[in-house]
């Protein structure tokens, strides 16, 4: 079996030790809405961009996922502060989190 690492800190994660899969979804935010502007012929316009776009990057632009191998010290950091907010000399808790 392959040695295994933090994908943080790169530290060796022995064999049967205490690890954790982070996994990260980046998905496009709808509010609901779409602009009032434009006409049939701006439509067909976007659909035929579409069309010759790359399929791969159209996905790309809507969702993403990723996922990290994490030692106990590394995720304990991240969910402190996930967006890594806080500067070394900082006190102050970042944001939390939101879902719409």
């Amino acid at each position: 079996m392959a040695d295994t690492y933090c994908e943080r800190c790169a530290e060796k994660i022995e064999s049967g030790a205490l690890r954790y899969l982070l996994t990260i979804n980046v998905t496009a935010d709808f509010e609901g809405s779409l602009p009032n502007e434009g006409d049939i012929e701006d439509l067909e316009a976007f659909m035929a961009h579409m069309d010759r776009s790359d399929p791969v990057k159209l996905r790309n632009d809507v969702f993403q996922t990723r996922g990290f191998l994490l030692c106990p010290k590394c995720k304990r950091e991240f969910m402190n502060d996930p967006l890594a907010q806080k500067t070394p000399d900082s006190n102050e808790d970042p944001q939390g989190g939101r879902v719409h």
